[in-house]
């Protein structure tokens, strides 16, 4: 099905019920403006029956209880989409494999981007405002959060057992939590940027994080139990950690790159190098290997 424009082409719910309905696969809708449903604006009630291959493209969904309701879909596209002033979910997603949501303007969802038990799922390079919750996911597996812009929402990114990529993110001013951790585990999480909420970074219990290149700022790190939270390489106010329990810790390394040359340009092998802090100290060079509750240090200068 195919619009005009989403301003151009509307499509309202009369009365109770949802506006759209799709019960098959391959539906590609553009172009349209979905307004008003009592229930979804676009549901994809699949149960029985795995729909696929459908594709939401350049909608305007607004001002329904839940902007788009998908559950049990394979290769759903969601992009370049208007998702807002809906009274509950923008987009909710349960169950559910090969779902991407690029390109688009959420704004004032309770639940702006709500995923569940679903896998291979990629939110890239989406602008999200204000509402409650900005991403939340629930035991979802191999999936990416990349390149987004959330700002004045009032929880930033909640994951709970959530397994994949972010990075790339900018989080501001996103008053109660930026980005928060439950049983997790990300061994590199980078170029993120971070700041203006309350609580930055929540790690709760059972997480083992690590931040990269990143900027933590303005706001606080509450660190549950059997919590760790690695900063590498990354700006942090160094007041700001809150510890519940004595079964959890915070390590920052930072790492500096240095190339000894000779008149000629070429490497000088096993060069001596000395660093000295503000204070004067020798600073040594090390390379840091991970255990389960520490690092061992190995010597490692060439």
């Amino acid at each position: 099905m195919e619009g005009n424009s989403s301003s151009d082409t509307i499509i309202e719910c009369a009365g109770w019920g949802s506006t759209i309905n799709i019960n098959a696969s391959r539906v590609n809708l553009t172009d349209l403006g979905v307004h008003k449903g009592r229930y979804d604006g676009i549901s994809i009630p699949s149960r029985d029956v795995h729909f696929h291959n459908i594709t939401i493209s350049r909608l305007n969904i607004t001002k329904n209880d839940r902007g788009i309701n998908a559950s049990n879909v394979h290769d759903l596209k969601i992009q370049d989409c208007n998702i807002s002033d809906n009274t509950w979910y923008g987009v909710a997603v349960k169950s559910s494999n090969r779902i991407l949501l690029s390109g688009n303007d959420l704004y004032n969802n309770y639940y702006q981007i709500d995923l569940e038990s679903s896998s291979e799922c990629s939110i890239r390079s989406n602008n999200i405002t204000k509402g409650k919750y900005g991403i939340r996911i629930g035991s979802d597996h191999a999936n990416e959060i990349v390149g987004n812009e959330m700002r004045n929402t009032f929880y930033g990114i909640e994951l709970h057992d959530v397994k994949g990529i972010i990075k790339d993110n900018r989080l501001e001013n996103n008053p109660s939590r930026g980005i928060m951790f439950f049983d997790c585990r990300y061994d590199r999480i980078e170029n993120m940027t971070i700041s203006g909420s309350s609580s930055l970074v929540t790690v709760g219990a059972n997480s083992d994080i690590t931040f990269v290149n990143s900027s933590l700022n303005k706001g606080w790190f509450p660190i549950s139990s059997n919590a760790y939270l690695t900063l590498v390489n990354t700006s942090f106010n160094k007041d700001r950690f809150q510890f519940t329990y004595d079964t959890s810790g915070v390590t920052v390394r930072w790492f500096v790159s240095i190339k000894v040359q000779n008149k000629t340009g070429s490497a000088v092998q096993n060069a001596q190098v000395m660093a000295r802090n503000s204070t004067g100290d020798p600073i040594i060079f090390t390379a840091a290997k991970k255990s389960k509750k520490s690092y061992s240090t190995l010597f490692n200068i060439t």
